[in-house]
């Protein structure tokens, strides 16, 4: 969901990946499955992923936490990220590396971006 009320179904799918980083396809759909145009594809090196998931140290707190998801109860670990006005939450399932299993976005206490992973299969 994001802050205009709507919602949509991304899929990000790993394409090939080798030892330096990996290909990632992305497509967007409407709750009745229609795609939003062509899906996107993007090389990222695994440092650059990694960074993308690095939080600063100062502004963040990291908790356990259980959270219910599509696929079931998941064990996670929290990260909390204050950035001034805005708040974001990550849980990211201790049993399951990789996207995180929700994260929330508020700004001034209002939420204005969730996501919630339904589903996490490998071809």
């Amino acid at each position: 969901m994001v802050a205009d009320g709507s919602s949509h179904v991304r899929t990000i799918r790993f394409v090939s990946v080798d030892d330096e980083g990996a290909d990632r396809e992305s497509r967007a759909f409407a709750p009745d499955g229609e795609s939003f145009g062509e899906p996107t594809s993007v090389w990222t090196s695994w440092l650059q992923s990694q960074e993308h998931a690095s939080f600063p140290r100062e502004v963040t707190v990291i908790d356990p936490e259980a959270v219910s998801t599509p696929l079931g109860r998941q064990e996670c670990r929290v990260y909390t990220v204050a950035d001034g006005e805005s708040v974001s939450r990550y849980w990211l399932a201790v049993a399951r590396p990789g996207m995180p299993a929700k994260v929330e976005t508020r700004v001034q206490g209002e939420l204005t971006y969730t996501m919630t992973m339904i589903e996490d299969t490998i071809s």
